[in-house]
């Protein structure tokens, strides 16, 4: 019996999906299934390529392969770039929020940087507005004499002079979408700037010591305050070593 063509580039991907797959080959098969689909006139197949992406990131019940699915996104965003705009919300929940960072790192250095303004100006809103709500809540917590219900947005938001920040000017444009009032219309826009950084700074270190995150303790030697049951497992992998003292 003849074996349909139809549809085999996006089962191929499925099976092929494992950790070290080059990226050549994804582009080919999602190229491949992508050409099948608009030839057929097939949205459900299309549909279901982006379902096999996120599922390929999904930690908790999915394969959990970053590597993969910041490939297969890359490619994506070049073929479909007002889908993956869309869908960049949905990522913090399938893997973390850094993932958007490696995403936008991935596609400035990618010869065909197609959308990469709107694309980033969406990774940069999605930090401001979350990290504003975030502070809105630890405010409200306090007031209310309770424990806040926070994201981790702030743990991995960039920081100024780190990687992120120095390849993608992250701090200055998550700043742009926070603080507009500070930054808009002003005659010293150098001095406001640093005054906009500086509420960043405060606000992330906040933020920090209410998800105790364990490498804020780390830097202060605060060994005996790190609640390990609030670690995330890679960390507790990463620095199992500095845990043990040895």
């Amino acid at each position: 019996m003849e074996s349909l063509s139809y549809g085999d580039p996006l089962l191929q991907l499925l099976g092929g999906l494992v950790r070290g797959f080059p990226e050549e080959g994804i582009r080919s098969l999602i190229e491949q299934a992508v050409s099948e689909s608009k030839e057929a006139k097939d949205v459900e197949a299309i549909k279901s390529l982006f379902v096999l992406t996120f599922q390929t990131r999904w930690c908790r019940g999915g394969k959990g392969e970053r590597a993969l699915f910041l490939a297969m996104m890359r490619i994506l965003h070049e073929k479909f770039p007002d889908v993956v705009v869309e869908l960049l919300e949905l990522v913090p929940s399938f893997g973390y929020w850094k993932d958007l960072l490696f995403l936008l790192e991935r596609c400035k250095a990618a010869s065909k940087q197609i959308g990469y303004e709107r694309l980033a100006g969406k990774v940069w809103s999605l930090f401001a507005d979350q990290l504003q709500a975030d502070h809105e809540e630890l405010v409200l917590a306090k007031k209310e004499a309770r424990e806040p219900k926070l994201s981790l947005c702030a743990k991995y938001a960039p920081s100024e002079g780190h990687a992120f920040d120095r390849q993608l000017h992250a701090v200055r444009c998550i700043c742009e979408k926070m603080y507009k009032d500070i930054l808009s219309g002003t005659k010293q826009p150098e001095k406001a700037a640093r005054y906009a950084k500086g509420k960043y700074r405060k606000l992330l270190a906040e933020l920090r010591r209410a998800l105790n995150v364990c490498e804020t303790k780390m830097c202060a030697h605060e060994w005996d305050s790190i609640d390990f049951n609030k670690v995330p497992s890679l960390a507790v992998k990463r620095y199992s070593k500095a845990f043990l003292n040895e």
